[in-house]
C-alpha cells in the first residue's frame, strides 16, 4: 500500500534515525554494525528491491569502552534502544565510508549477478548489512542467486567495488 510504502527507508535513512538517538545516547558513539530485518506482511513496495526496508537493527559502540546501544526502528521510527554492557572495540564505520546506497548496491547485485528477492519465510525480499570487515566497511545484498539459492554479494561502501559475490548450495541436508 502506499500507506507502507512511506514507511520502507533506505539504509542511509534509517542510518540517520539511529544515529541522531545514539548520540543522545553517547556522543562518542559510533556504528558498529546495521542490518534490515524481516517484517510481517511485507509487500513488493517495501522488500528491498529499490534500496528500501520497514525494519532496521544497529549496534552502536563507545570506542575503546565497553558500552553498546541496540537500536531498532520499525517504519521510520526508534521502537528498541537498549544500553548495554559489550567488549570495548575499536572496530566502527565512519560516517564518510557510507558512500554507496542501499539502492545502488541492490541494483548493482541484480544487474551484475542477476539475482532474485528472498521469498517468505525468512529473509524475504532484499535485505542489507553493513558492517566491517578487514578495516573495510562492507555493504552486503542477501538475496537468491537464479537457482534459488542463498547469496550474499558485498561491496566496499567507500569505493562502491565489488567484494565477493556468495551463494550456499544445499548439499545432503547442509549448506556448503
Amino acid at each position: 500500500s502506499i500507506e507502507d510504502r512511506n514507511k520502507a527507508i533506505t539504509l542511509h535513512e534509517a542510518f540517520e534515525i539511529a544515529y541522531k538517538e545514539a548520540k543522545n545516547w553517547e556522543e562518542k558513539a559510533e556504528l558498529f554494525s546495521m542490518t534490515s530485518v524481516d517484517n510481517e506482511g511485507m509487500t513488493v513496495e517495501d522488500d528491498g528491491h529499490d534500496g528500501r526496508r520497514r525494519f532496521w537493527n544497529f549496534i552502536f559502540v563507545v570506542p575503546e569502552e565497553e558500552k553498546q546501544l541496540i537500536i531498532s526502528i520499525h517504519d521510520k521510527k526508534v521502537i528498541n534502544s537498549l544500553s548495554e554492557k559489550g567488549a570495548a572495540l575499536t572496530t566502527f564505520i565512519k560516517r564518510e565510508e557510507m558512500l554507496m546506497t542501499s539502492k545502488e548496491a541492490v541494483d548493482k547485485a541484480i544487474k551484475d549477478f542477476k539475482v532474485n528477492p528472498g521469498n517468505g519465510g525468512w529473509a524475504g525480499g532484499y535485505h542489507f548489512t553493513l558492517d566491517k570487515q578487514d578495516n573495510v566497511a562492507k555493504l552486503s545484498v542477501v538475496c537468491l542467486d537464479k537457482e534459488g539459492y542463498f547469496s550474499n554479494i558485498s561491496f566496499d561502501a567507500s569505493t562502491k567495488e565489488l567484494i565477493s559475490g556468495l551463494h550456499k548450495i544445499p548439499e545432503g541436508g547442509g549448506i556448503i
